[in-house]
C-alpha cells in the first residue's frame, strides 16, 4: 500500500524497498541513483508526470505519448511516401515470385 510522505506518495519499485523523497522549496525532487540506474534515466531523459487521484505518476516519455510527435510531420507527405514504399515492396515480391517460377 502506498504511503504518504511529505505530501508525496511513496511507491514500490521492482526489486526495491520503498524510497521516500523530499520536495524542495522550489517544488523539485531528486530521483534516487538506484532508481535512475534501474530505469536507465540519464540527463535529458524526458519524463511525463500525471495525477491519479492523490498519486503522482512519473513515466518515461515514449513513442506511445503522441504529444511528443506533435508538429514533427508537418509538411511531410507521409501518405504518399507510404503508398510509394508499398508499391515498391509489391514489385519486389512479384519479381521474386517470377524468378522462383522460372527456376
Amino acid at each position: 500500500m502506498p504511503k504518504q510522505a511529505f505530501g508525496l506518495t511513496v511507491v514500490r519499485f521492482q526489486d526495491m524497498k520503498e524510497i521516500s523523497v523530499t520536495l524542495s522549496s522550489k517544488g523539485q525532487i531528486a530521483i534516487p541513483k538506484a532508481v535512475r540506474e534501474q530505469m536507465r534515466l540519464t540527463e535529458g531523459t524526458k519524463l511525463t508526470l500525471s495525477l491519479r487521484g492523490q498519486n503522482i505518476i512519473l513515466r518515461r516519455a515514449g513513442l506511445a505519448d503522441w504529444r511528443s510527435w506533435r508538429g514533427r510531420l508537418r509538411g511531410a507527405k507521409l501518405g504518399e511516401q507510404l503508398e510509394r514504399d508499398h508499391r515498391e515492396e509489391i514489385q519486389r515480391d512479384e519479381a521474386m515470385i517470377r524468378d522462383a517460377k522460372s527456376s
